[in-house]
């Protein structure tokens, strides 16, 4: 997720290069990044909104209660309530998801790409 981490450079008459093609090469199904420079706090909204949407529903509900919930005894947490209520277990629909959780949706969310297959998180 880094700046220009999938922008493909032209090399002439050449086919264009980039580090994303090499994770694709590498057998990589999916691979997300972005095709310039952003801003530092607009894309960890985006990852963020990103991970909670794709990853965070399909991991398992924590063993031990988190300390919010140890201080108030009265309140009882639920994981699955900690998590957006809208889900997606499919990273490409993720990406489209969290492109809104930036502030400059038409300059930062758009962009992060992704190339390749449409995975889920299992």
């Amino acid at each position: 997720m880094g700046c220009g981490s999938a922008r493909l450079r032209p090399q002439g008459v050449l086919e264009p290069r980039g580090m994303v093609l090499n994770y694709m090469l590498g057998g990589c199904p999916l691979a997300i990044g972005n095709l310039w420079d952003v801003s530092d706090r607009d894309i960890d909204r985006f990852a963020d909104c990103l991970l909670r949407r794709a990853v965070l529903p399909v991991l398992p509900p924590p063993t031990e209660a988190p300390p919010a919930a140890v201080a108030e005894p009265n309140k009882s947490l639920n994981f699955s309530e900690a998590v957006d209520q809208e889900r997606s277990q499919n990273l490409v629909e993720g990406v489209a998801a969290a492109r809104g959780a930036v502030r400059m949706k038409h300059l930062i969310g758009a962009a992060p790409v992704c190339f390749g297959i449409p995975v889920a998180c299992i």
